[in-house]
């Protein structure tokens, strides 16, 4: 098995998909695959949607209490897939996340456009998600789920087609679950594997 690994992540609100890949980036192993749980408190999954029916100050509160928490979260399931991961073996290397990085307006502006209070939820876990990479060290490579099969065609030199048959026997080898979720969080992971290994395709994509 490869030493070194990298990760990839799609994140929802309150979980992600995490994906471990190592070995050749344009043909990679898979290592492992989990659930990521971003959460771990009983603060609200939606923290921007409850705190738009409170006081300002409690809502201003509020949302700064859940993204505290998942940080601390993000970081305690990084953590443990990294002990995991060398407790088999393995090296992780880097952490490709399959996310736009978002810029949002003010909280008061949030919490008053129902739009926004999704986009800021997502913005949340995603942060939440490359901070704790960043507290380990690790490089951290953000890539838009929009564009993630074109850039990886372009940056690993391989075929729309070849990539895609890629991830289909990957998925048969893996067997089920084997959604958007994994495919995307696989080619984030291909992305950061090639950035940051011994022989880089190229360094610093789409950070």
């Amino acid at each position: 098995m490869p030493a070194d690994v990298a990760l990839g992540v799609r994140h929802h609100t309150g979980w992600a998909v995490m994906v471990a890949i190592g070995g050749d980036a344009r043909r990679p192993v898979l290592v492992d695959r989990q659930r990521l749980n971003l959460m771990g408190s009983d603060l609200p999954r939606e923290a921007y949607h409850v705190a738009a029916n409170l006081p300002a100050a409690d809502g201003k509160r509020l949302v700064a209490e859940a993204s505290a928490a998942a940080v601390l979260a993000a970081g305690r399931e990084v953590s443990r897939v990294k002990a995991e991961l060398k407790a088999r073996g393995h090296s992780l290397i880097a952490v490709g996340i399959a996310a736009d990085v978002r810029k949002l307006p003010p909280l008061e502006r949030i919490l008053h456009v129902h739009t926004l209070r999704h986009s800021a939820e997502g913005e949340m876990f995603r942060a939440a998600i490359a901070d704790a990479c960043t507290d380990l060290e690790l490089e951290v490579i953000h890539t838009s789920p929009k564009d993630i099969k074109r850039l990886a065609t372009t940056e690993l030199s391989i075929s729309e087609a070849a990539l895609d048959d890629l991830l289909a026997q990957m998925g048969r080898e893996a067997g089920p679950p084997w959604q958007q979720d994994h495919r995307q969080a696989t080619v984030a992971a291909m992305l950061a594997l090639a950035s940051v290994g011994a022989d880089p395709v190229r360094r610093g994509v789409g950070r």
